[in-house]
């Protein structure tokens, strides 16, 4: 399945959608979730500056280790990469690669804060120059974990 969009177009980048079938719902806040995935393909794009490719895959995640039934996203792309140094420091609060005024070093700790009060993981494997790939698990119900006010919008179905 292939996304695209007049940003997306301009930028020469082309969206990937690898989408398994028979995934479950997931339940949570769509509102703050739609955010974590913004960002992610904000700072994808932001990396990418001479295009490149993004791709979206979504599968479900069985029973592991005694942790419930969920859903795997990830958030892939073929941009500039993170140096492991910056790696170490990615999801903490004001830390940013951005120049000054372009970022405030808050959006992936927020991300990391989103996720984890739904009751999931997020974490990131990249090296320089071969892009990134930001991986998120979240159980199939996030509403009796989340703390968002919104108690139980659909969020992604399949």
């Amino acid at each position: 399945m292939l996304l695209s969009s007049a940003a997306l177009e301009v930028r020469k980048i082309r969206v990937v959608a690898e989408f398994q079938r028979k995934v479950p719902r997931i339940y949570g806040d769509g509102g703050y979730l739609q955010q974590v995935f913004l960002n992610l393909f904000n700072n994808s794009m932001d990396a990418m500056p001479h295009g490149g490719r993004l791709t979206i895959r979504l599968a479900r995640r069985g029973r592991q280790n005694g942790e419930p039934e969920g859903v795997r996203v990830e958030v892939e792309d073929t941009g500039e990469g993170i140096a492991p140094e910056t790696v170490a420091h990615i999801f903490d609060p004001m830390f940013t690669t951005k120049r000054m005024g372009t970022g405030a070093g808050l959006g992936l700790a927020i991300c990391k804060q989103i996720v984890q009060q739904h009751g999931g993981s997020i974490e990131v494997r990249s090296r320089p120059g071969e892009g990134a790939c930001f991986t998120i698990n979240l159980p199939v119900d996030c509403r009796t974990r989340a703390e968002a006010p919104s108690g139980g919008t659909l969020v992604a179905s399949r």
